[in-house]
């Protein structure tokens, strides 16, 4: 926490209390009906007036607020994004951000400033956060954030069941200790496992199979992709790829090895896309750091996204063991590989509405990757 009660600074924002001088920021802010058209906005001088008042109460009464942001390199005004309490344990996150800053990834780099601070200060257990149905913007932000879908919930300023979503703490710390270990791995295992795939035959073949039958049908993406070697080989075979990390640093690096295709930055437990918009998925070893319990929300999350007959091509590590590592590749990790039964990973992809089309085991390639047993599965979303 910085001093100041408020998030500590980022790489481009800075953060501050609201003070009652503050009237024409927050009329800047709130009084434009850009930023309040679908929070039930627009608002009056009098409403913005309320709003602030509001905000130094919280401060005063819980220590949290939506705090005013500032870009580090000009000071100028740029929004608002923080905290309020909503019951309990736990916290609501907000944030609202000036037309001219829309676009620049602010609300995703204040969020997570904000959610460190509430989560590292103790404030809540619990995070919680909406969106007006219509905005897809702050959809993709809360997903990208690892926030989960909980369901839908009415939101009086505007009469509409808003969807709502929730982070617990222990998401947000396993997600960050995951994330940070591929951060600093990240161009040590490029180096290591870019070219995996030309000692791996049966993986070959399972990945033609794959582009055979997702070639020319829509968008494939590659989730837990690392530095995109399934996504580069699926693109040499014509297929429309994209691939997904939740390390920011494996996406610059697969960025940089494969320019063509797209990279993001996003969880496989809160994909950033919208129902139905997947025509296939593949996920080589990207279940490898899921608990048991996760793994119905990565079966339901690609379920979501897949278009009906979209196929998922999933691959793990056979077994019930946690193999834990400090060190890979050269480079200081935490992290825990865990190995699952077939059985359970194919009972939560029916549970999740998917068709099983294949099986298939290996033995290892063991001159060039962990002796264990692998499992390949090949499974459909259902024509509607």
């Amino acid at each position: 926490m910085d001093p100041s009660g408020t998030p500590r600074a980022t790489s481009r924002l800075r953060f501050r209390k609201w003070t009652a001088a503050d009237l024409p920021l927050a009329a800047a802010l709130w009084g434009d009906a850009r930023v309040t058209a679908l929070i039930g906005g627009p608002f009056d001088e009098g409403r913005v007036q309320e709003i602030l008042a509001a905000q130094l109460a919280m401060d005063r009464e819980a220590g949290v607020q939506y705090w005013p942001v500032f870009v580090a390199s000009s000071g100028e005004f740029a929004g608002c994004c923080g905290l309020r309490p909503r019951a309990a344990g736990q916290l609501e996150l907000g944030f609202h951000f000036r037309p001219e800053h829309w676009g620049k990834g602010f609300a995703t780099e204040a969020a997570r400033a904000a959610i460190a601070f509430a989560f590292e200060e103790d404030k809540a257990r619990e995070l919680f956060a909406g969106h007006h149905p219509r905005n897809a913007a702050s959809a993709r932000t809360l997903r990208k954030l690892g926030f989960r879908r909980s369901g839908d919930e009415l939101y009086p300023p505007t009469g509409l069941r808003h969807p709502s979503y929730v982070l617990t703490a222990e998401e947000e710390a396993n997600g960050r200790r995951i994330r940070e270990s591929y951060d600093r791995v990240a161009p040590a295992y490029a180096e290591n496992l870019f070219s995996e795939l030309g000692h791996k035959p049966l993986d070959r073949a399972l990945l033609d199979a794959f582009a055979e039958a997702v070639r020319g049908r829509g968008p494939v993406v590659d989730v837990g992709c690392g530095p995109g070697q399934v996504a580069r080989y699926l693109q040499q075979r014509g297929v429309s790829v994209s691939g997904l990390d939740l390390s920011e640093t494996m996406v610059e690096v697969a960025s940089r090895l494969t320019p063509a295709i797209v990279f993001r930055q996003g969880s496989m437990l809160s994909l950033p896309d919208a129902d139905d918009s997947w025509a296939g998925c593949v996920a080589f070893y990207a279940i490898v750091h899921l608990r048991p319990a996760e793994l119905a929300s990565f079966a339901h999350e690609v379920h979501r996204v897949l278009r009906p007959e979209g196929l998922l091509l999933l691959s793990f590590h056979a077994g019930s063991e946690t193999v834990h590592r400090d060190e890979l590749f050269g480079a200081a990790v935490d992290l825990d590989f865990l190995f699952f039964e077939c059985d359970a990973v194919v009972s939560a992809l029916k549970t999740a509405g998917f068709g099983i089309e294949a099986r298939m085991e290996r033995a290892p390639y063991v001159a060039y990757e962990y002796p264990s047993q692998r499992v390949y599965l090949l499974a459909r979303k259902p024509a509607l």
